[in-house]
């Protein structure tokens, strides 16, 4: 795992709600999960095979409940699914 570099957007809920914490790494052009101890878990980065990127990331949103996870930059808003545990 790589060190943040330029993390912009954080998002967490109380403990009931959401598992984990979610950092939008702009600089490295990911989304990270880490436990809510803060360790690293994954990493979500964009299929750039496919030609997506993320162009200067502004916020994330995330559904642990219903797998979703909402990703937006200065030109697009993303929906990913979420892996199961």
């Amino acid at each position: 795992d790589l060190p943040f570099n330029n993390p912009v957007a954080i998002f967490t809920k109380p403990d009931e709600d959401v598992q984990h914490i979610y950092v939008a790494d702009a600089g490295n052009q990911r989304i990270v999960q880490l436990n809510k101890d803060g360790s690293f878990l994954r990493q979500f980065k964009p299929n750039t095979e496919a030609g997506v990127s993320f162009t200067n990331l502004q916020d994330i949103y995330v559904d642990e409940i219903g797998g979703k996870m909402f990703v937006l930059d200065n030109n697009n808003l993303y929906l990913a699914t979420l892996p199961t545990e």
